[in-house]
């Protein structure tokens, strides 16, 4: 049913115990009796300083001489978006106050918050009240001005979610859609961008002056797991981060990797598979795996300045934060966060079957078949996970994640 609106209402390794198929040889090495498991293959030569040094270059190279100062002033821009985002969604129901736009992180490491200015009710708000004094005890902070709200955006963009989990037989070309901030719109990605496609869409969907159209990239979930890891395939999947689940040790890593493997059964001699998240609709694409020895916090493919992960935190980070990530294929890759929440229809190359995945961060950075369960951080020595590896699109590369606060709730794990 087609719906018009004009104005809404105001209302895919931790230790990273990685999981590498590779052509070469890798061997299990047990640890003091097992305490720890560790991989090694014939291409681990490559993550050595020289490989590190080239990280630093390629930071170097996009921020120049003070680079570990933009890293710095971007770790405290993320953590005061934290600290807003709790202040303004006290319920953690992604409801904000109507003169709210959202947040981002500027090129110059500077927090920007958005709001709508004819919707400000200052003598009954005390919240804004307490916005203006985040920003005036930092530096770093700005006001943005902007026409839409965040409600107002959200409230189109989970129309368009709800149509596509109910009419998942449409021969309308989606790719996905997401709230951006930074254009202050709702954003449509085409396969097909054509006139006649958004006019299709506006005809048959929703007709709204908050939305924009783009050319999109599909998504693919290139990344086999199963028997096939076991015969010298060049796939393969990556270990995230140590968890227990009832109180029981293990790993997560991405849910689709474990597709073909019943709950209960081994997971390929790693451990046994114990709880997976993934498939239509779903927030989370991930799995846990109980295994009797245990997997260190340290990564196997750093990115400066990170080397291991912190416990027991997370951060949800927002739109501009530099955060890296470790996957066996690409290594330690380093970018920044373009989209907080998007709603992706990607195609599972192990099933050949579209499958709608909600609240996915897609970002720049790059990773390829291989990296999927890999962690995601933000750039710290003891680094803060944000997610794990989901997938990256056809041409450009780029990763999307699923998030820590939705892996943590939905697979029902600890970190330790």
């Amino acid at each position: 049913m087609k719906k018009s609106i004009k104005k809404v209402s105001a209302m895919l390794l931790v230790t990273a115990v990685t999981i590498p198929i590779l052509s070469s040889t890798f061997y299990l090495s047990p640890v003091e009796n097992n305490s720890k498991i560790s991989f090694y293959d014939a291409e681990s030569e490559i993550y050595t300083k020289e490989f590190q040094d080239s990280l630093k270059q390629s930071l170097f190279e996009k921020y120049g001489e003070n680079y570990q100062d933009v890293v710095n002033s971007n770790i405290k821009a993320t953590k005061i978006a934290n600290e807003i985002d709790n202040l303004l969604d006290e319920k953690n129901n992604g409801l904000y106050p109507n003169y709210y736009g959202g947040n981002y992180i500027n090129d110059n490491q500077e927090l920007v918050i958005q709001v709508v200015k004819n919707k400000i009710s200052r003598s009954t708000d005390s919240k804004f009240n307490e916005l203006n004094a985040i920003k005036s005890a930092n530096d770093n902070v700005l006001i943005e001005y902007v026409d839409n709200s965040f409600n107002e955006l959200k409230k189109v963009d989970d129309y368009i979610i709800e149509y596509f989990s109910k009419n998942s037989d449409t021969d309308i070309s989606i790719v996905s859609n997401y709230v951006d901030v930074l254009k202050n719109k709702v954003i449509v990605e085409l396969e097909n961008n054509s006139i006649e496609e958004q006019e299709k869409f506006k005809e048959k969907i929703i007709d709204s002056e908050y939305i924009e159209f783009l050319d999109g990239q599909r998504t693919y979930i290139a990344l086999n797991a199963g028997e096939k890891m076991w015969q010298g395939s060049t796939q393969g999947c990556s270990v995230g981060f140590r968890a227990t689940l009832n109180g029981k040790k293990g790993f997560v890593t991405a849910g689709h990797c474990t597709q073909k493997i019943k709950i209960g059964e081994d997971y390929l001699g790693y451990g046994i598979l114990k709880k997976q998240v993934y498939g239509m609709g779903q927030r989370t694409d991930a799995s846990f795996i109980e295994t009797d020895g245990t997997v260190t916090n340290d990564l196997q493919y750093s990115v400066w300045p990170a080397t291991s992960l912190r416990v027991p935190d997370y951060n949800k980070a927002t739109v501009g934060t530099l955060i890296g990530k470790s996957g066996w294929k690409t290594g330690g890759t380093q970018g920044k966060i373009t989209v907080l929440s998007q709603t992706m229809y990607v195609t599972d190359s192990i099933t050949m079957r579209p499958v709608q995945l909600v609240d996915q961060t897609m970002t720049n950075v790059k990773a390829d078949g291989g990296d999927s369960g890999g962690p995601v951080f933000l750039l710290e020595k003891s680094a803060t996970i944000v997610g794990i590896v989901e997938g990256s699109t056809s041409e450009t590369h780029y990763m999307n994640y699923t998030k820590m606060q939705n892996i943590k709730a939905d697979l029902g794990i600890f970190r330790y």
